[in-house]
C-alpha cells in the first residue's frame, strides 16, 4: 500500500462516515486515554482499522 493510497483511503473513509461522527469517535477515544492509556490505544488502533476498512 503505497502512502498516498493509505491517506486516501483513510480520507474517504472520513467523509464517508460523516466528519461530526469521526469527531465524536476522536473524543471518545481522548477520554478512554484518560481513563487509561492502554484503552486509549486500542480505541486508537480500532478507529484506524475500521478508516482502512480492515473490518
Amino acid at each position: 500500500m503505497s502512502i498516498q493510497l493509505f491517506f486516501t483511503t483513510i480520507g474517504d473513509s472520513i467523509l464517508a462516515l460523516g466528519l461530526l461522527w469521526f469527531l465524536g469517535l476522536v473524543i471518545i477515544d481522548i477520554i478512554f486515554w484518560r481513563i487509561h492509556p492502554a484503552i486509549g490505544t486500542i480505541g486508537a488502533l480500532l478507529i484506524l482499522a475500521y478508516l482502512l476498512h480492515l473490518f
